[in-house]
């Protein structure tokens, strides 16, 4: 702190530390002359004088003037102008494009061509996989059951089940569905993965594949994974979890599913 001399103290006169001023003293200890300066000697400030930023080591009109220094000219590759990016940016972006303007408008067709060409380029550079498409290919278009089963929809599809996709659920709430879950200890009665293991709750599967028999005996409990795999077979899935059910009602559990089936409203 700076000392005055008594005489100076007398008239009430100081030199304010941060801006130079003469000012009129109120107190033995006021060093400045209003409270701006106060809080801008707590404040770092720049090589010239300035007031610095909060988030940089210079002040505003010293980062305008060595900008060159942190950043890189770039041109737009769908306009063609010349812009300015700073090196940070190119850390985590590659500033291809001038603004979002020129960025959406290459997406507008005007660059597919090149999309098709890298495409084309990657078949010339890996003819060990367009052969072996090629033969799949070839060997699909010589079987007939294939070319039936792609060409043909409706009742005339080889995989045709009278339209039971179509139908809705009767009766099939939540309850019956907790109960069924429940009855099979939480389990997928094909893989053997608890919901714990799957993170997510278990399937209820029509093991007739009829969406309006919601008896307990024709429900059983699937993980997503096998609910899916049991489409392709399913006379014989039908075959297999009808045995898996009767099991269980001959181990005791049959209670279980009376009461699951009379859930069903």
């Amino acid at each position: 702190m700076t000392k005055y001399p008594k005489r100076e103290w007398q008239r009430g006169l100081g030199v304010c530390q941060v801006c130079g001023r003469e000012f009129a003293k109120t107190g033995q200890n006021h060093i400045y002359c209003s409270r701006a300066c106060l809080l801008r000697s707590k404040q770092d400030f720049c090589e010239c004088g300035n007031l610095k930023r909060k988030t940089s080591t210079t002040c505003p009109s010293c980062h305008l003037g060595r900008a060159d220094a942190y950043s890189t000219k770039r041109e737009c590759a769908y306009c063609g102008l010349e812009f300015v990016v700073y090196n940070s940016t190119l850390i985590h972006n590659s500033a291809t494009f001038c603004s979002a303007d020129c960025y959406h408008k290459s997406q507008q067709g005007q660059r597919r061509p090149n999309a098709a060409y890298s495409i084309a380029k990657w078949w010339r550079e890996h003819p060990e996989e367009r052969e072996r498409r090629r033969q799949v290919g070839k060997k699909r278009a010589e079987n007939p059951a294939w070319i039936r089963r792609v060409s043909s929809f409706g009742a005339s599809n080889p995989m045709w089940r009278g339209g039971i996709s179509q139908r809705g659920y009767t009766g099939f709430h939540q309850k019956l569905k907790d109960r069924i879950r429940e009855r099979d200890n939480y389990v997928c009665q094909l893989c053997g993965r608890t919901e714990e293991e799957l993170k997510y709750r278990l399937s209820i599967h029509h093991i007739n594949f009829d969406k309006g028999d919601n008896q307990g005996e024709n429900l059983i409990a699937l993980c997503k994974a096998c609910n899916s795999r049991i489409n392709t077979d399913r006379e014989k899935w039908t075959k297999h979890f009808q045995e898996q059910i009767a099991s269980i009602s001959g181990s005791g559990q049959q209670s279980i599913i009376i009461a699951a089936a009379g859930c069903v409203a």
